[in-house]
């Protein structure tokens, strides 16, 4: 047997990222609610990505306005879909923004809903019924 083929393959220097120590504890130190809260902030994100694709689409409503005043062409049909197009972006950007800087609330407001339904006994650790039979840890128990 070849003694190289036995040993694991050690990467190039430059072809793997290396995470600093900083970045390591960040993510080891993450819970899962700021986790889940730096993925409502992504979806922001992309909220904004999609607002600039739709800006890319509204030059076309400013370059066609000037052939529409020779052509017997409907021009409130094109202001319409002009102002859809506008509102689409603006609220893209409205709620971009809002996700990114309040994603906390947002997030605390989408699970209201799931933390009122459980019932007081799944909320607390020692339920009523079991609170004397904790075991050696309890002095009053064991004696």
């Amino acid at each position: 047997m070849n003694e190289e083929s036995s040993q694991p393959e050690q990467a190039e220097p430059g072809s793997e990222h290396v995470v600093s120590m900083e970045e390591r504890r960040f993510w080891e130190r993450m819970t899962f609610r700021q986790f889940a809260i730096l993925i409502v902030r992504l979806q922001g994100v992309m909220l904004l990505l999609y607002a600039t694709t739709y800006a890319t689409y509204l030059p076309r409503y400013f370059v066609t306005s000037g052939m529409l005043s020779s052509f017997s062409v409907s021009p409130p049909a094109m202001r319409l879909e002009f102002f859809l197009s506008s509102l689409r972006l603006m609220i893209h950007v409205a709620a971009g923004f809002a996700l990114i800087l309040r994603g906390e609330w947002v997030l605390s407001w989408l699970v209201k809903d799931c933390v009122a339904k459980q019932s007081p006994e799944k909320m607390t650790k020692n339920p009523p019924d079991m609170e004397g039979q904790r075991g050696p840890s309890n002095p009053e128990a064991a004696g």
